[in-house]
This record gives structure tokens, C-alpha cells and sequence, in this order.
């Protein structure tokens, strides 16, 4: 990975620990748990880019989401079997919050990364992912009135410059 690469990395990441007010004392008392789940679901997502860019090389998006979704299935289906879950607990209403849930909060994002997989590095889409903490502070403020404080919208700057950094590099011919 080329050093501009790893630039966009530590700004985004930089970004994102002040977007989501990391830097307020009560929010750095983590634990040693919470770090390390934090830590391994951070090595499977860039697991699945780099497992994302090489499987789109020769199957279809479609395809790629089908065994994704399938393995995601087996994976907790040994923590919650299929059949223990409350099919029948839900009125109609839920089921469309749910179905809503899963189209727009999963089987979307999930196809557009893997779809963009296809034309960008992995790498480049990860880092490009870490918009999502400055849309969410985003849409808190807008549609739940949150108040954000300067160095989050600084952190958000941040972000953005980093995500620049990482795709100015392709148009400059960089490797990655």
C-alpha cells in the first residue's frame, strides 16, 4: 500500500476518534472486552474488502453477496439457531421495519462496497467507508437535533480530507 494510503488511513482514522467524541474523558473509559471486539471486527472488515476485491475478479457481485450473506448466516446461526427466533412474536408493522432494516441497512451498503470492489482497491473502499460515522453525526443533527461540538465537525473535515488523499492517489497514478 502506498505511503499516500497509509496518510488517508491515519487521517481518517484520526477523524473518526474525534468525530465520535473519543476524545471526551467519559468515552475513552473503555475495556479491555470492548477493545478487543472492537479490534477483531476491524481485522474481519478488512477481511472482507480484500476477500470482496479478489472473489468480484471472478463471480458476480450477486454471487459474492449470496456466499457472504450464506457464510454471515452459518456464522450466527451457531450462536442463535434460525429456529429459536421469534418468527411469530412480531405484528405485521415490524415485519416491515425489519424488512426495511435488511434492504436498507444491510443488502444495499453491503452491494455497493462489493460493487465497489470492482472498480477501486479494497483498501480505497475502506478507507472511502469511513464516511459513515460523519453521516451519522450528520443525520443526528439534522433529524434528531443533536448537538455537535467543533472539534467533531473538525474531526468530520478530517475524515473528508483523508477519503480525498485516498482517491487522489488513483487519479495520480499511484499503485493500489
Amino acid at each position: 500500500m502506498g505511503g499516500r494510503l497509509w496518510l488517508a488511513g491515519a487521517l481518517t482514522l484520526a477523524g473518526c476518534w474525534f468525530v465520535v467524541g473519543a476524545y471526551d474523558a467519559g468515552l475513552r473509559e473503555i475495556n479491555a472486552l470492548g477493545a478487543a471486539i472492537a479490534l477483531f471486527d476491524a481485522v474481519l472488515l478488512a477481511l472482507y474488502f480484500v476477500l470482496a476485491e479478489r472473489l468480484t475478479k471472478r463471480s458476480s457481485t450477486w454471487t459474492v453477496l449470496l456466499w457472504g450473506f450464506g457464510f454471515a448466516l452459518l456464522a450466527w446461526s451457531v450462536r442463535r439457531p434460525v429456529w429459536d427466533l421469534p418468527w411469530g412474536a412480531q405484528s405485521g408493522a415490524a415485519w416491515l421495519l425489519v424488512l426495511g432494516v435488511v434492504v436498507v441497512g444491510t443488502i444495499v451498503p453491503y452491494l455497493l462496497s462489493v460493487t465497489a470492489v470492482r472498480y477501486i482497491s479494497g483498501a480505497r473502499v475502506g478507507l472511502t467507508s469511513t464516511i459513515e460515522p460523519v453521516i451519522a453525526a450528520l443525520a443526528a443533527w439534522s433529524l434528531l437535533a443533536e448537538r455537535l461540538e467543533p472539534l467533531q465537525v473538525a474531526g468530520g473535515a478530517v475524515v473528508l480530507a483523508g477519503i480525498v488523499v485516498a482517491q487522489s492517489q488513483r487519479r495520480s497514478g499511484g499503485s493500489v
